[in-house]
């Protein structure tokens, strides 16, 4: 497209999965043959490349460097009866859909609420000082384990007993604490 904001390479063998390729993201758009000056980026002189490159009606451009001639055969390729019962399969189908859709980025900080949401809580946490567990205290994985669950499961069980918050040394807990924090963990499992 006319924006810089989203590039894609595709590599195919055959001239027909590259046109179904094709007529996924281009769909009905017509297209205009461009040339193209390449220059600076091969130890050649500056050279154009007749035929490599399209412009679609929507602004999509489809270039090859190398190949002008396959790129024209692609274009111009015409399906066989068995090549029309052909469909191309995903990802591709996925990839030329959503180019073809557009980059569904922000355009500027303000739109970018997700970011900037991210951004403040990887600030607060860098700027929240941990506390170290004092000594002879116990991780939850070796709590899970002694109740003979993952330790991911007493996690989640642990985020809903805290409310999503953790406790102040994390997941590591006071020994003297633990047969009451093993009913917790059980009560919220159910």
């Amino acid at each position: 497209m006319d924006d810089d904001t989203q590039v894609m390479v595709v590599c195919f063998t055959q001239a027909y999965t590259a046109r179904k390729f094709l007529d996924v993201l281009l769909r009905d758009d017509g297209v205009v043959w461009e040339d193209v000056w390449y220059d600076g980026e091969w130890p050649d002189t500056t050279t154009m490349k007749r035929g490599s490159t399209i412009r679609s009606e929507s602004g999509i451009i489809v270039s090859t460097r190398w190949y002008p001639k396959r790129m024209r055969e692609v274009v111009e390729h015409e399906y066989s009866i068995a090549e029309m019962g052909w469909e191309l399969p995903q990802p591709m189908l996925g990839w030329a859909k959503a180019f073809r859709r557009g980059p569904n980025l922000p355009r500027t900080i303000e739109e970018d609420v997700g970011g900037t949401r991210a951004r403040e809580r990887r600030e607060r946490k860098a700027s929240t000082p941990r506390k170290a567990a004092p000594a002879g205290y116990v991780h939850v994985s070796d709590v899970a384990l002694s109740m003979g669950i993952e330790a991911k499961e007493a996690r989640v069980a642990l985020r809903k007993i805290f409310a999503g918050e953790k406790p102040a040394y994390g997941w590591w807990f006071d020994p003297k604490g633990l047969d009451d924090l093993k009913k917790k963990i059980k009560g919220a499992m159910r």
